[in-house]
């Protein structure tokens, strides 16, 4: 449970940082309710696309990683999607009050590290 909650939060960080760098924190380029849905569904098809390889595994080479079959899946998925939601409003809540959310330093600090990357934008006319 604490790995697939822990995954979830962090690759719903990841969603908010990427949409970051695409679009800076400029609210004039896509609002905070974009970035939080963005982190969200970014975080559920990572866990929906675990649970595939569990299942192919299971499947293809006689493992037991999904135990109980169902139970299992339906309860990763069900975390995963807690660990979404709590992402997803780290997000929002720091894009609408900056970094005074508990992810706020994570998502600033690998903001920061990966400017580099952000895309660069050009006003037309200049």
């Amino acid at each position: 449970m604490l790995l697939h909650s822990m995954s979830a939060i962090g690759f719903g960080l990841v969603g908010v940082i990427f949409l970051l760098l695409a679009f800076g924190k400029s609210k004039n380029q896509a609002s905070p309710f974009i970035f939080a849905a963005f982190s969200f569904c970014f975080a559920i098809a990572i866990g929906v696309l675990w649970e595939i390889f569990e299942f192919s595994m299971d499947q293809s080479f006689g493992m037991n990683m999904q135990r109980s079959g169902l139970v299992d899946t339906m309860n990763d998925l069900i975390i995963n999607c807690v660990g979404a939601i709590i992402a997803s409003l780290a997000g929002y809540l720091y894009l609408i009050e900056s970094k005074y959310t508990i992810f706020g330093d994570i998502i600033d600090r690998n903001y920061m590290a990966n400017k580099s990357l952000a895309k660069r934008s050009t006003k037309p006319n200049e």
